[in-house]
């Protein structure tokens, strides 16, 4: 039972820090440096633990997971930086795509946590 627990918490995790950097990633949020490197640093973390822990399927679930996150972030900052209103639509588009995938692991989740429940 433990063992679910730890799971559960470590896949909660991860989902959390996704959508602290999801929330960031939207256009014009500010964004200091240092809360970007922790929330890099902590999303190294859950995945890490993850691998530690999960199946393997859930553990490349939940490194696809964080490399979508990182990306749709990076192209956000860079939109910012560049003050480029016509990518706002391929911003909403990768938004979606990364929700999708969001959506993905949640489901994988919810798989693994009820075997054998």
């Amino acid at each position: 039972m433990l063992e679910r627990e730890e799971r559960k918490s470590a896949y909660l995790g991860l989902l959390v820090i996704c959508r602290q950097m999801r929330t960031l990633s939207r256009p014009g949020h500010a964004r200091e440096a240092s809360q970007l490197d922790q929330l890099r640093m902590e999303l190294s973390s859950a995945t890490y633990e993850i691998d530690l822990i999960a199946a393997p399927d859930v553990s490349t679930a939940a490194q696809n997971l964080a490399q979508q996150v990182r990306g749709y972030l990076n192209e956000a900052i860079q939109a910012d930086q560049q003050g480029d209103e016509a990518s706002s639509g391929a911003l909403q588009d990768r938004r979606l795509q990364v929700r999708a995938v969001v959506d993905q692991f949640i489901d994988l989740c919810r798989g693994d946590l009820t075997k054998g429940a």
